[in-house]
């Protein structure tokens, strides 16, 4: 009885002795239970955590390993096999995002599915390591244990190669938004430049002719790479800061555009890096195949643990064409931490090692970019000069770097957009600062402003929004026990100008975008619905229009007709003919894109029995003048038309004035408005033929 009692002991502790394959429910509680731990490691609330849906993924018709996505998003690549290393990967940053087709990830995990299958077939035994590896993860009886030694992802960036990412790069109807690729090696060259926020000025210029894109050129001395103005995750609509920076490494490394995906090779990247952009000579490529295992892995955590993200490439056994991407963190010694470059996507710590020892070493294909660090003038530590950053949405750093910030100093950033807009939110990246250093915050543009905020530590503070349009940031330090300090992002609030629908049911009345004297907002989606009371056509008659041609429109719709029936589509800086609507009813759009805003439109409409009639408001035959106007106001007849009527109307659509003009050769005609109350009115002047309507303003 004892010794059956030790069997079922044994057996439950090393489940895996005599088995090959692993269950999909086992591999799912192995994949919860190390997720967990995980968590429990960095101290991350891992409350009500589920198991969302598993993704198996087969090769030569064999499962290979499963994907287990928790509810959170969260995900742990786990093997489908007892003889191969456990976990072949797990996030708690990315998520797995099938719409976007990564190929350097899918190439990745391409690799990880050939050597699992080789396993299989060749009925490759376990290690003992393994064996103890695969008992952590599925024994109740056994704990998981992580390093202390590590490193958290350095990159803030979770860049893309697609739109709008590739704005700035050659022109191809069957790429994404109708470019091509901006590439992946432009992509891991970028994150690397973006960490350091250097050069500001690049150096020299390069030209390359590409056989279907033509002639390829960027002056990297003559640009400002404004590091100030580009964010973690382009926001939509597109920042030209990053697009260009994309577009300069493509042609610093003579990239191989195309629709389907664009490359280059990684040595031109370590040499474009040296000789345009000013990173250090010792920046090299070095090959996975020249090192052992150990010394690889001892390597790239050398340069981690400096504070040395990498350009990392993978190549499968057969030396087919590789991908880059960022290896920018670690966990223990064999888990690191990759950017693929997707934003965000598959993002998380992955197995470098061979998966069994008896089995092929697919890390040979890998080689980095090592060294990555300016020559120069780095870090450019703030100052007690003020920075002003005027964009709407941006990042900004304490200016050291990864290396501390100085002792004794007193630093200013204004962040005060150029646009109107109505407020400001700051939210924090990273934050370490000496109990004795303060960050001070200020709602508005100096230091007399209240104090929003007022930090110190290295808790990462919530997010701070203002009441106002600019803020203020003050860093002070002392002479003792400085740290890393800083990063933020921020970005800007409109103003609304217009928003949703408004449903106008006077007789007579007065639309625009809003916005008066300044710019309309960007990614503005406006309805108004004219629907008078008294049911009669209605005339709308714009008064001033300047919009971006053919991008921010006006629509006006008869929606009373079934189907609705488009009245006029406007845009440009032209002011549009007057627009009837015979139903009673009248429904207006105003739409703009993420870029450029205008100062925008104004219109008038005014309902009635004879707004029908063919007008001539367009061409503004009779002039009203002067308008505004008080005591006396002149009616010039410009074209020298016969004017038979005229009625001057409320805003509430009644007729407060008429005068019949009996000599209708009279071509100035003077009218007493004394008895009119100050507002806005409108003419109706009427000859034979035509009818116009203009807007009148009382003083």
């Amino acid at each position: 009885m004892r010794k059956l009692l030790t069997i079922i002991i044994f057996l439950s502790i090393s489940i895996f002795s005599f088995a090959d394959f692993v269950p999909k429910k086992v591999a799912e509680k192995a994949a919860l239970k190390y997720i967990k731990a995980y968590y429990n490691h960095i101290e991350k609330n891992d409350n009500n955590i589920l198991i969302n849906n598993t993704i198996i993924t087969e090769y030569n018709n064999r499962v290979v390993y499963y994907t287990v996505i928790f509810s959170n998003g969260n995900f742990v690549h786990i093997a489908a096999e007892d003889a191969s290393y456990p976990i072949l990967g797990f996030s708690i940053d990315g998520k797995i995002n099938k719409e976007i087709n990564a190929d350097n990830y899918n190439s990745w995990m391409l690799q990880y599915a050939k050597a699992i299958n080789e396993i299989q077939e060749k009925k490759i035994p376990t290690t003992k390591e393994i064996q103890e590896k695969w008992n952590s993860i599925t024994s109740s009886q056994k704990s998981i244990f992580f390093s202390s030694k590590s490193t958290a992802p350095l990159l803030l960036s979770k860049w893309n190669q697609d739109s709008p990412y590739n704005a700035e790069c050659p022109i191809d109807a069957n790429g994404p938004g109708g470019r091509v690729y901006a590439g992946c090696v432009a992509v891991a060259m970028a994150q690397v430049m973006y960490y350091y926020r250097y050069p500001e000025y690049g150096t020299a210029s390069h030209s390359y002719y590409h056989n279907v894109y033509g002639a390829q050129s960027a002056n990297f001395a003559a640009t400002n790479y404004k590091w100030n103005e580009m964010q973690n995750e382009m926001s939509y609509g597109g920042n030209f800061q990053i697009a260009q920076l994309l577009q300069h490494l493509g042609i610093s490394v003579d990239m191989g555009y195309s629709a389907s995906g664009s490359g280059a090779f990684s040595f031109t990247a370590a040499s474009a890096l040296v000789n345009y952009f000013g990173y250090q000579s010792s920046t090299s490529l070095e090959s996975r195949s020249d090192y052992t295992q150990t010394q690889w892995n001892n390597m790239l955590i050398a340069q981690l643990n400096s504070n040395k993200p990498m350009y990392y490439h993978g190549r499968d056994s057969q030396g087919n064409s590789g991908h880059a991407f960022n290896l920018d963190g670690y966990q223990g010694t064999d888990h690191f931490h990759f950017n693929w470059g997707w934003s965000g996507s598959y993002d998380g710590y992955y197995y470098l090692s061979q998966l069994n020892p008896g089995g092929n070493d697919f890390a040979t294909g890998q080689g980095a970019i090592i060294n990555i660090y300016p020559a120069s003038n780095y870090p450019q530590y703030c100052t007690s000069t003020l920075t002003t950053l005027t964009k709407r949405k941006g990042t900004l750093t304490d200016g050291s770097g990864p290396l501390d910030y100085l002792p004794n100093s007193s630093c200013e950033w204004l962040i005060k957009p150029s646009d109107n807009i109505k407020n400001l939110k700051i939210t924090f990246d990273r934050f370490d600062l000496s109990n004795n250093d303060t960050l001070f915050i200020y709602d508005g543009d100096s230091i007399s402003a209240p104090i929003l905020a007022k930090l110190s530590g290295s808790t990462l503070p919530n997010y701070i929004t203002s009441t106002q349009s600019s803020v203020l940031l003050k860093l002070i330090t002392n002479s003792t026990n400085q740290d890393n300090g800083f990063s933020l992002s921020y970005k800007s609030y409109d103003n609304i100008y217009c928003n949703g629908l408004k449903t106008l049911t006077d007789t007579v009345g007065s639309i625009s975008d809003g916005s008066g004297t300044n710019n309309y907002n960007n990614s503005s989606s406006c309805k108004w619905s004219i629907k008078p009371s008294n049911g009669l056509p209605i005339r709308l008659t714009f008064d001033s229009f300047d919009t971006e041609n053919g991008v921010d429109i006006v629509k006006v719709y008869d929606p009373k007709p079934t189907p609705s029936v488009l009245l006029g589509i406007f845009s440009g800086n032209n002011i549009p003919s007057s627009v009837f609507s015979p139903s009673g009813e009248m429904l207006i759009f105003f739409i703009s894109d993420p870029q450029n805003t205008f100062q925008g439109w104004s219109a008038s409409y005014i309902t009635g029995e004879s707004v029908g009639i063919n007008q001539t408001i367009d061409e503004k035959p009779y002039k009203i003048h002067p308008n505004p106007g008080k005591d006396y106001i002149h009616i010039l007849n410009k074209k020298e038309l016969s004017i038979e009527e005229i009625n001057i109307y409320s805003i509430n659509g009644k007729i407060v004035k008429s005068i019949n003009n009996n000599d209708t050769n009279r071509y100035d005609i003077k009218i007493d408005i004394r008895e009119l109350s100050q507002g806005i009115y409108f003419i109706h002047i009427k000859n034979k033929k035509t009818t116009s309507i203009q807007k009148l303003i009382i003083l």
